[in-house]
């Protein structure tokens, strides 16, 4: 599995180790180690991470471009999130997809996994298009 260009692991999501593994037209998949540190304090995921790895994915999926085509970006306009089960270590996987929308605004699902393949939770988002302030996030 080749992880996706650096530039394209940048600011927050980066600093909480969110990795993009696929990237396509079709969806996003990523994942993050789920370390000590991001646990709450009844020791499993802090549901934080879960929202945080939930608008990552969806707003991911829903910007994709073809490599030879600008890079899009977006803004979280809504986010409703479920969830499901908890879990305190091993690899959280999410996979999200654009289900709908137009020019200025798309809708985007996903989901996250524990390594098993057992849904911990799910999320549906509104995003809006934006053109950056001061071009893409850096650490």
């Amino acid at each position: 599995m080749t992880l996706l260009p650096v530039q394209m692991q940048k600011g927050f999501n980066h600093k909480l180790g969110i990795e993009l593994v696929e990237w396509t037209a079709q969806g996003m998949l990523g994942r993050l180690e789920l370390t000590p540190d991001l646990l709450n304090s009844n020791g499993i995921a802090h549901g934080g991470i879960y929202c945080t790895l939930l608008d990552f994915g969806c707003g991911i999926a829903g910007s994709y471009a073809p490599p030879d085509a600008p890079r899009k970006f977006c803004v979280t306009l809504t986010l409703t999130t479920n969830f499901i089960a908890s879990a305190s270590s091993g690899m959280l996987h999410v996979r999200a997809r654009r289900v709908g929308g137009g020019r200025k605004v798309f809708f985007a699902e996903a989901e996250i996994t524990d390594d098993t393949g057992a849904r911990l939770a799910t999320a549906v988002g509104t995003f809006r298009y934006i053109t950056p302030v001061s071009g893409p996030a850096t650490d």
